[in-house]
């Protein structure tokens, strides 16, 4: 249930898509155990961050 209703309760606050907060979260948990389960949707929107602004200095 929670890797359902997380992704919606994520991305509604960071306007992260939900496609990329379960994609993140299932590939921290993946890759970090349980620890995983923050740092993925963290380093995701690190990155979309990094990207967007990287997309407008263009």
């Amino acid at each position: 249930v929670d890797n359902l209703a997380r992704p919606w309760l994520v991305g509604k606050a960071t306007r992260i898509p939900d496609f990329i907060v379960l994609l993140s979260t299932i590939g921290g948990i993946a890759s970090f155990g349980l620890q995983g389960f923050i740092t993925g949707p963290v380093v995701a929107a690190m990155f979309i961050a990094v990207w967007t602004t990287f997309l407008a200095k263009r």
